[in-house]
């Protein structure tokens, strides 16, 4: 009876000790261009080889951040991280599955769909700035336009208005 309770016990300590689990969440699945989105990945399990994640939806990553915590319940041990991504989408994409190391077995997370929308200008607004381009692409030492368009409602009010040109060597400003 002592062998089968110890086998017992045993076999529960390896399916506690091996359980992995891997989930990925967006903060948003739909913004707007030039919003900044963090991917997150939670991890649980012993043995974690943490992915290398250096683009998402072909945009580069612009910081990461990790979090650990560990829980030990009647004896039995548990770590959990929670790896986070920081980057700005061009457009709407479907982020891969991510691959990860958990006890020298690959686990996978889910796949997600990020959703980019246009930069919505409210017509109600009372003012609208907007910056062009005469070119989308340039080489050095080209020359290109830029166009800084201020727009004021005309029963807006304003304290105060005015255009302060930035001092930038080679450029040229005209009012």
């Amino acid at each position: 009876m002592n062998k089968y309770f110890t086998s017992l016990i045993l076999l529960l300590t390896i399916t506690m000790t091996t359980h992995a689990d891997v989930r990925a969440e967006l903060d948003s699945n739909s913004v707007e261009l030039g919003d900044m989105v963090t991917y997150s990945l939670s991890v649980s399990g012993e043995n974690i080889t943490r992915p290398t994640i250096q683009r998402i939806c072909d945009s580069d990553v612009i910081s990461t951040a990790s979090q650990t915590s560990m829980q030990v319940i009647n004896g039995a041990i548990s770590k959990s991280y929670i790896l986070s991504y920081k980057f700005l989408p061009q457009k709407s994409c479907k982020i891969d599955p991510v691959e990860v190391d958990i006890n020298g077995v690959k686990e996978f997370s889910n796949a997600l769909d990020l959703k980019v929308n246009p930069v919505s200008a409210a017509k109600d607004k009372d003012f609208i700035l907007e910056l062009s381009s005469s070119k989308k692409s340039v080489y050095v030492g080209e020359p290109f336009e830029v166009t800084l368009r201020f727009k004021q409602k005309q029963n807006s009010q304003a304290v105060d208005s005015k255009f302060t040109p930035p001092e930038l060597k080679g450029f040229w400003v005209k009012k």
